[in-house]
């Protein structure tokens, strides 16, 4: 749901800062930032893994609560570019935009892995599984009316 709230809505919105490199070339900008996205999630699934054994599934839940963080900061890197350099310089969006990826492939391949293994049992892990994906698109639609909600108040 946090991932379709923020990608690709807000962050195709982003305008290139005051000095930016890209300020010339908007659209090259959103390919940037959009290309940083789709390597930063491949890395994040790459590290479920190695990852999968410190986090347990136990605590997974504070890993997917947390991004709900990045709603505000990229909502701020829209709206209110200037008050941050986090959310308003080129480098600060490049890094913010990487952790969002990966932690969107690493909560998405986490779940995926600790779903089925949650079931004591074996015939329930196929159900589970058909359950997840169900869950998972119920959240991709959240997500997308979510991205309307962010948008309200910007002038086209």
């Amino acid at each position: 749901m946090v991932t379709m709230a923020i990608f690709p809505g807000v962050i195709v919105h982003w305008e290139p800062p005051a000095g930016s490199s890209f300020r010339q070339n908007k659209q090259m900008y959103g390919n940037i930032l959009i290309g940083c996205f789709q390597v930063g999630d491949v890395l994040g699934r790459t590290m479920a893994g190695p990852a999968g054994r410190r986090i347990g599934p136990k605590r997974l839940w504070v890993l997917v609560l947390m991004r709900f963080a990045f709603i505000p900061l990229f909502m701020l890197g829209q709206r209110l570019p200037e008050a941050s350099p986090l959310w308003g310089s080129d480098l600060g969006r490049l890094l913010l935009c990487g952790l969002f990826a990966i932690s969107n492939g690493l909560a998405a391949n986490l779940a995926m892995m600790y779903g089925p293994e949650s079931c004591s049992v074996l015939e329930r892990r196929e159900v589970a599984g058909m359950m997840m994906s169900a869950i998972m698109v119920t959240g991709i639609f959240c997500g997308s009316l979510l991205a309307f909600a962010t948008q309200i108040g910007i002038s086209a």
